[in-house]
């Protein structure tokens, strides 16, 4: 279970504001996160960042897995809150944030935001949580189809995110096995590509890395318009 993390600021941006972090908790315990921050200038990297470091002191020992992701959640949002009100100039600072933890064959999740987390298995690839954006929330109510989400004209209007006015994550968890590929992104991945171009890359049938490299090559190659972030650890 080795995971491999690539991230791009894209062919856009002048700055990567997302962060991903990684961290081996026991032989068989790891956790994995991507943060896309936002507000401006530096403020989406701080907050991202503001992300990445209190998960670097994440600890989950005997605690329960969905609790002490929740706490690390909460613990973000308050940091980007508390920093943001100290400086006018990051007002509207903060950052998405989407968490896994793979322990005793099960994936632990929480997020905020419209990152995602996917889970292909058997050559399909399923999206584990939903976006808390505009198209997000009317795909869940059942207005719009996927189609109709992807490529949606407000789906950059986020309804959750650490430092925002919600940002409660959704968390869940479920059942991994042999061969099974966990997939974290930021949306500057599905935002340029399908869930079927996805999928179609993941089934390459090449190594995780290669899978990983070919899915930033066709983000770029369809404009990257946005910073990407892709976390992929194959179980």
């Amino acid at each position: 279970m080795q995971p491999y993390a690539i991230t791009h600021q894209g062919n856009e941006r002048e700055r990567n504001e997302d962060r991903y972090f990684i961290k081996q908790l026991s032989k068989n315990t790891v956790l994995l996160a991507v943060a896309d921050g936002m507000g401006g200038e530096v403020a989406g990297e701080l907050a991202s960042g503001i992300a990445a470091d209190t998960f670097s002191t994440f600890k989950l020992e005997n605690a329960d897995p969905i609790k002490a992701l929740h706490m690390a959640f909460e613990a973000t949002h308050l940091k980007i809150v508390e920093t943001a009100a100290k400086n006018p100039n990051l007002s509207g600072m903060g950052t998405t944030l989407v968490a896994v933890v793979v322990l005793d064959q099960r994936a632990f999740w929480a997020s905020c935001g419209d990152s995602r987390l996917y889970l292909f298995r058997q050559g399909q690839l399923h999206q584990i949580t939903k976006d808390h954006n505009m198209p997000g929330m009317l795909l869940s109510a059942g207005e719009i189809t996927k189609d109709q989400a992807f490529k949606h004209p407000m789906s950059n209007m986020l309804m959750r995110s650490l430092g925002g006015k919600k940002w409660q994550p959704d968390t869940g968890d479920f059942p991994v096995a042999p061969q099974d590929i966990l997939l974290l992104s930021s949306d500057g991945l599905h935002g340029e590509l399908s869930h079927f171009e996805i999928q179609r890359i993941l089934m390459s049938g090449q190594n995780l890395e290669s899978r990983c490299d070919d899915l930033l090559k066709a983000v770029l190659d369809a404009g990257g318009l946005d910073n990407i972030t892709i976390i992929g650890v194959e179980l």
